[in-house]
């Protein structure tokens, strides 16, 4: 069948009913097995700040392809018919209808697919954005450990308001007593 055969002759109605079962491109979800990010670079840098820029940059990156992907969802969701182009309808069989439908099943496959991989792999670099976030924190809690004069203890503790106000008190007293130990 041609592609004008298709347009002139699909049922709209049936093809309206058809798409009013399509979810909406914000409720499609993450794969439920995750994705690597990594999959397809080869060349991922090894240095903590050239790393974390990559993947920053990735993330901005996926961000833009997430939204068009949705956005191209939703056109055809929306569009219905006149969303499909002439390559789009130019291999599907059957009846008007049926070439119609089938279009569009392979569109919102392809589509779903996109987003849910695109979601999954914004998850991952936010994870691991995150973690190299903790492992800096932990980089400058060890070179705070490292400044404690001999004679005391870094410590972090979680107590009860009337132990803490105690604690505080012994912190005040302990940084007096480092600050003219520092003056000798």
């Amino acid at each position: 069948m041609k592609v004008e055969q298709v347009r002139e002759l699909a049922d709209r109605d049936s093809i309206a009913k058809y798409l009013a079962n399509i979810v909406p491109a914000l409720e499609i979800g993450p794969r439920k097995n995750g994705f690597d990010f990594r999959v397809g670079y080869e060349r991922v840098p090894t240095k903590p700040k050239l790393y974390k820029a990559w993947l920053e940059k990735r993330l901005a990156s996926e961000l833009a392809e997430l939204e068009r992907d949705r956005a191209e969802y939703e056109e055809h969701r929306l569009g219905g018919l006149d969303a499909l182009t002439d390559i789009d309808l130019l291999y599907a069989a059957g009846n008007a209808t049926e070439a119609a439908k089938t279009a569009m099943e392979t569109i919102f496959y392809l589509k779903s697919a996109h987003i849910s991989a695109g979601l999954s792999k914004i998850e991952g670099i936010r994870q691991e954005l995150k973690r190299l976030d903790g492992e800096a924190d932990q980089e400058q809690v060890n070179k705070l450990a490292d400044q404690v004069p001999d004679g005391f203890e870094m410590v972090d503790v979680v107590l009860p308001a009337r132990q803490a106000f105690i604690v505080k008190k012994w912190a005040e007293a302990a940084q007096a007593r480092i600050k003219t130990k520092g003056k000798k």
